[in-house]
């Protein structure tokens, strides 16, 4: 019994050591990139599962048990963490809250759209800043030195998986990039305004459905099918959280194809590189 009694108090400290520490993001991209940095030493609580939209999701129960647990909050600049995160902190006073987006500036000001009076256009401060490789290499250093600060017992490990995911960052700014350099057209229809910090990176225009967050009126719909047409653009993305009849009536009279593509997809590589390659290659 003794024998027993021993083995387990040996076991104990190996068992609470192997324990993950856990953590908490917004959105699955987020996940994807602090998995990438500490492989399958955390366990990450992500608050806008698949399939939600982050403008109206409201948490779990389970989810907020897990964020209890949660040693560190990444945020990334969000709409849904304006009304949440305050919550979330009292919930869980100890846990740390990094924001990724820090040092990013914020694509804002006027929105391409296809109306030409000065008065229509619309402001719009964009948050999606987990579309750009370039501006993911800056949200994974303020992953890297808040995990750093945490379990400086695993800096190498960390620093390690950080500088491979580093060079996968360059390889894949580098790949898109040809890409688009011999693209025939560089404008693209969205339904929602979420891709220009993608536009951005690589010299493209996104021209969105959506006027000021609302559908447009018959009139800009109007113009916008006749615009498209001129410019003989090709491709319309779509959310799959969005179910809109206004995007499949502009695929059909422009002609355009509709693309439903999620930009909260955890596979956030083939994300980018489905797009570009509808972009580019719009018959494949």
């Amino acid at each position: 019994m003794k024998s027993v009694v021993w083995a387990l108090c040996l076991l104990l400290p190996q068992l609470a050591w192997s324990e993950p520490l856990h953590l908490t993001v917004s959105i699955m991209p987020q996940k994807y990139f602090v998995e990438k940095i500490t492989g399958n030493t955390v366990s990450v609580n992500v608050m806008v599962p698949p399939g939600a939209d982050p403008h109206t999701y409201e948490p779990k129960p389970r989810q907020m048990m897990e964020l209890q647990q949660s040693k560190l909050y990444f945020s990334i600049g969000i709409e849904f963490e304006n009304i949440w995160l305050p919550r979330f902190k009292d919930i869980n006073t100890n846990m740390q809250i990094i924001p990724t987006d820090q040092g990013i500036p914020k694509l804002g000001g006027q929105i391409e759209s296809f109306e030409e009076e000065s008065d229509h256009q619309h402001e719009w401060l964009d948050p999606h800043i987990w579309l750009s490789p370039l501006l993911v290499k800056i949200q994974i250093v303020h992953m890297l030195q808040a995990l750093i600060r945490l379990n400086p017992e695993q800096t190498e490990l960390y620093q390690q998986n950080y500088q491979r995911f580093q060079a996968e960052l360059d390889q894949l700014h580098f790949e898109l990039q040809q890409r688009f350099q011999t693209a025939e057209s560089k404008t693209f229809l969205v339904f929602h305004p979420v891709w220009g910090y993608f536009a951005q990176a690589y010299g493209l225009t996104q021209v969105p459905i959506q006027i000021g967050g609302k559908e447009p009126k018959p009139g800009q719909l109007k113009m916008m099918i006749l615009a498209a047409r001129k410019q003989g653009i090709h491709t319309l993305f779509l959310q799959p959280q969005i179910s809109s009849r206004t995007a499949d009536l502009v695929s059909r009279e422009t002609g355009a194809s509709l693309i439903v593509l999620d930009p909260l997809a955890y596979d956030w590589p083939a994300t980018l590189k489905t797009a570009t390659q509808h972009i580019c290659s719009p018959h494949n």
